[in-house]
């Protein structure tokens, strides 16, 4: 299911939960959409660091990164893997969405979170 239909279907305010390349899909629909008013908030997972050379072969149509501010409160927790993204980067990014710094996720979080 598509954010977009996910929101809309809801019979309640949404909180958002995304981990990794989810977090630059919530910043790109909350671009987009005008169904950001159904958002209660997010929380940011270990967003996953779509410009690392690597990656940009792989993932060409998540570059360039949305780097708007979010319409709603947003939380961002880093990953304390520097291979998923560095703590500078996921900083930058969540002061670009207006997004609470969390620092980073411990490591009994960060499994958790990885199994979303």
């Amino acid at each position: 299911m598509q954010l977009e239909q996910a929101v809309l279907d809801a019979q309640a305010p949404v909180r958002l939960q995304a981990q990794g390349l989810g977090c630059h899909l919530v910043a790109a629909w909350a671009a987009h959409s005008r169904q950001t008013a159904r958002i209660l908030d997010a929380r940011l997972w270990a967003p996953l660091d779509v410009s690392q050379p690597a990656l940009q072969a792989r993932l060409p149509s998540w570059s360039p990164i949305v780097r708007q501010r979010l319409p709603f409160p947003s939380r961002v927790l880093a990953s304390p893997d520097p291979t998923v993204c560095a703590v500078e980067t996921a900083q930058a990014w969540a002061a670009d969405w207006g997004a609470d710094w969390g620092g980073l996720l411990q490591p009994d979080a960060a499994a958790l979170a990885a199994t979303y």
